[in-house]
């Protein structure tokens, strides 16, 4: 047999990146590398197969891009927190539809009028005067059911019947203009994180008298939650005795408690804690703690 020719060997285009395929490469350790790596594994993929596959760059890169942001940009709206700092640099991005999709917006220190009300939103923490711009009807249909309240209790006419879940990260009992229902007529839960106050006998011995006041004003609440984290572990078992005494005597299966105490670093801890647990648990939050009756133990 005569001496058979060599073939020029020729590149096979890399195959044609389906949707299938690149879940299956997003899923793996390629979602580990850091940003600057992958920008450069894209552009070097890129520029080996124009010339042969002019085909593939056009389809599967830009797929690869069309599916990174299409993964990543509902997670980044999906909790958007405002702030004195980012405002201004987040403001052209708020006459889009950007985060029509946003469901937990967060404006802790500013009395914010710019975000744009979302039908998707589900929880909104900051003040009760943004809360009442959010849910103008005049501006859209937007009905968070979770409100967090992150300052003062201003006194409102309004009534906020959209609201079934809230929570006072800094609960005084003792102002009852602090801890009003009544403009929330379907509040099912409520969460009062209790003031650091608390630690003093003065107010610490009305807490008795202002749970149950809290608990009549509002014959829609399933479940009332106190929180201590703001409070020394010694004030924080004071605490707990009281309102196991308040349940024990009264029966009442709405009471809830959650006596962590971060100790003598509290403050600090607990600003760190809840930064964390607005963008974290938001969903959580409503059922941490323990039932401080339970009517088997009557029985028993």
């Amino acid at each position: 047999m005569g001496k058979r020719t060599p073939q020029p060997i020729t590149a096979t285009p890399a195959r044609r990146l389906t949707r299938q395929r690149l879940r299956a490469v997003l899923s793996g350790e390629f979602t580990q590398l850091p940003l600057e790596i992958v920008r450069q594994i894209v552009t070097n993929a890129a520029q080996d197969n124009i010339a042969d596959s002019p085909l593939w760059v056009a389809q599967s890169l830009a797929l690869v891009c069309r599916e990174f942001q299409n993964a990543v940009e509902p997670i980044l709206v999906d909790t958007v927190r405002l702030t004195r700092r980012n405002t201004l640099s987040m403001k052209s991005q708020f006459d889009g539809d950007r985060f029509a999709r946003t469901r937990h917006f967060i404006a802790l220190d500013i009395d914010n009028c710019l975000f744009p009300p979302s039908k998707c939103l589900v929880s909104f923490t900051g003040q009760i005067s943004t809360l009442h711009r959010l849910v103008n009807p005049a501006l859209g249909n937007c009905r968070p059911t979770r409100f967090t309240l992150c300052a003062a209790f201003n006194r409102v006419q309004d009534s906020f019947d959209c609201i079934t879940h809230l929570h006072i990260q800094h609960g005084l009992l003792s102002y009852h203009e602090e801890i009003q229902t009544a403009p929330f007529p379907r509040l099912t839960h409520v969460v009062v994180t209790l003031n650091q106050i608390y630690e003093h006998s003065a107010f610490f011995d009305e807490i008795a008298t202002d749970v149950p006041l809290l608990l009549a004003s509002s014959p829609t609440i399933q479940r009332l939650l106190f929180r201590t984290l703001q409070l020394l572990r010694t004030h924080s078992d004071n605490v707990a005795a009281v309102l196991q005494r308040l349940a024990d005597t009264t029966r009442d299966e709405r009471l809830w408690l959650d006596e962590r105490s971060f100790g003598q670093d509290r403050l600090r801890l607990l600003v760190d804690h809840l930064v964390w647990e607005e963008a974290n648990a938001q969903d959580d939050i409503w059922y941490t703690g323990r039932q401080l009756y339970h009517p088997q133990d009557s029985i028993s």
